[in-house]
């Protein structure tokens, strides 16, 4: 199945260089009311090569990420019988081997030198916390907000302002703009354009409305910036930028089979106002939930998780 967005221009992308909540919300889509177990993949871009990863029998995991020398991932984990109110954060090396707990938490993102983690904090209250990644000394950055990303330069922090905006963050000096103009209500699963200058996020185009969500870009520079529209009706949340700038990955409902599935958006420096076309990743199990896609560090596979039930 191939889904039509509108094409626009993105000038100089550079080359090179959350999710339990969200795992909720597609649990809950679920016919009959049956729960799913998501479970951690990885798969090459054209779709080959689909590799379970090692994780604990009866939990689940969420929004996973590589760290920025692929040696290593961060995902949330809960387990079966819990709520994603009670995950927490899990490092492993990239194969899933060899797993350690950082502490409650969700949704996690890698410093730039992959010393810090940032995440969102379920747990004594909701909001944003910057992490050393050995467990030590951990701090808040915002309250009630979530979904945070690390910039590829290291020096900002984007997240969301639950359904009203999204914020870049300068964590040193403690200064937040927001980015987006007011109207738009963002979901979580942002990322970063690897040249910084582009956020791709999902979003209502009317808050509160019953509008279907659509993946949308915005400019990081200034404040109350007007959103690009790359993709309507039927995005999940998390998206994620492919290293060379060229492809945004997205979870899309497949009309045809039901559940979530995994498409590649190509978005690399387009000027043409006729469609483009997101197409779906070939090697996918169609009977599967596909979601919260994160790109290796060179761009040759991607991770996600996976729900049966």
């Amino acid at each position: 199945m191939k889904y039509l967005c509108s094409r626009l221009l993105i000038h100089q992308v550079a080359v090179g260089a959350l999710l339990p909540l969200h795992l909720f919300v597609v649990a809950a889509q679920a016919a009959d009311s049956e729960s799913l177990q998501f479970e951690l993949f990885t798969i090459e871009a054209d779709g080959s090569n689909l590799i379970q990863l090692h994780q604990r029998d009866g939990w689940s995991a969420g929004s996973p990420q590589w760290s920025t020398d692929g040696k290593q991932i961060a995902y949330d984990s809960w387990h079966d019988t819990e709520t994603w109110r009670t995950s927490e954060i899990v490092i492993a090396n990239a194969d899933g081997n060899d797993p350690r707990y950082l502490g409650p938490g969700a949704m996690p993102s890698w410093s730039n030198n992959d010393t810090k983690i940032t995440y969102h904090q379920y747990r004594d209250g909701s909001g944003v916390v910057i992490r050393n990644v050995d467990g030590s000394a951990s701090r808040r950055i915002a309250s009630g907000c979530g979904s945070p990303r690390w910039g590829p330069d290291g020096e900002a922090v984007a997240y969301v302002n639950w359904g009203t905006t999204l914020v870049v963050h300068d964590p040193i000096l403690g200064l937040s703009r927001n980015v987006l103009e007011t109207g738009w209500s963002p979901s979580i699963g942002l990322d970063w354009s690897p040249d910084g200058r582009w956020l791709c996020f999902r979003s209502q185009r009317h808050r509160g409305s019953n509008d279907e969500f659509d993946l949308c870009i915005v400019s990081t520079s200034g404040s109350a910036n007007v959103p690009r529209v790359l993709v309507r009706g039927s995005v999940s949340s998390h998206c994620a930028w492919s290293p060379d700038g060229r492809r945004i990955v997205i979870s899309l409902e497949d009309k045809d089979s039901g559940p979530l599935q995994l498409y590649l958006v190509d978005v690399f420096l387009v000027e043409s106002s006729q469609p483009l076309e997101a197409v779906r990743i070939d090697g996918q199990d169609p009977n599967r939930w596909n979601t919260a896609p994160d790109w290796s560090p060179d761009g040759s596979k991607i991770i996600f998780v996976s729900g049966w039930r």
